[in-house]
């Protein structure tokens, strides 16, 4: 119940306690947003027929027979993929909605996606995940931590797979990651600027035959960090 006070005769009639509740919630999904997306991201959007472009390869990918739930972004350095990533993050977390199958044939084909208002908070749904940092110089990445990332996000980016030179850690635990994302239906997105014979040189052809089996978006243009 919102409070009124009568100034002149006229009535002015206060925020009611859902409108504050709503101000409230904005407040603090823009701090959230302040303090998780990098500086850089945080007006990350798609821009013109980006979005719709996005959509078209997945249907593409279904049309083609590739069921799986994995994108994998290609391209050169500083080309957008990882600016990419970071628009559909904050289109979900924005408007709360996630991309789900809208239409689907007797056979499991998704001939249509769309996006569509999630009941749940976003932000425990979709993460962005700097791949290289789990294994700092090589090291040993915390295995709580990587079953953590492997079933807890609905969506998870994998960004920068295959940047440095990796070890049998790594390659196992990218192997993991995929594997159980892969059968239980769950969004992966990786990015990396590697070609397919480079991804066959660093890991396993089953490794990389799960990176490809979704839909495969190549990404090209000048490096906007040099303007080269």
């Amino acid at each position: 119940m919102s409070e009124s006070i009568t100034i002149a005769g006229m009535t002015f009639r206060g925020p009611s306690e859902k409108d504050l509740e709503l101000i409230s919630q904005k407040k603090c999904l823009e701090v959230f947003i302040r303090s998780r997306v990098p500086a850089e991201y945080q007006s990350a959007m798609m821009e013109g027929n980006q979005e719709q472009s996005f959509l078209d390869s997945l249907k593409k990918s279904q049309e083609e027979g590739r069921k799986s739930r994995v994108v994998i972004l290609t391209g050169p350095a500083g080309c957008g993929k990882t600016h990419t990533c970071w628009a559909l993050h904050n289109k979900s977390l924005k408007e709360k909605i996630a991309l789900i199958p809208d239409e689907e044939t007797e056979d499991g084909m998704i001939t249509k996606w769309e996006w569509k208002r999630e009941k749940e908070h976003l932000h425990s749904n979709f993460k962005i995940l700097s791949w290289p940092s789990l294994f700092p110089q090589g090291g040993f990445p915390d295995p709580e931590e990587i079953k953590y990332y492997k079933t807890w996000y609905k969506s998870l980016v994998m960004d920068e797979v295959g940047l440095f030179d990796c070890g049998e850690v790594e390659k196992r635990a990218l192997y993991d990651v995929l594997n159980y994302r892969i059968s239980n239906d769950l969004w992966t997105i990786i990015t990396t600027n590697r070609t397919y014979k480079e991804l066959l040189g660093r890991y396993e052809q089953g490794c990389v035959s799960r990176m490809t089996s979704g839909t495969i978006i190549k990404m090209d243009g000048k490096d906007y960090r040099t303007g080269k």
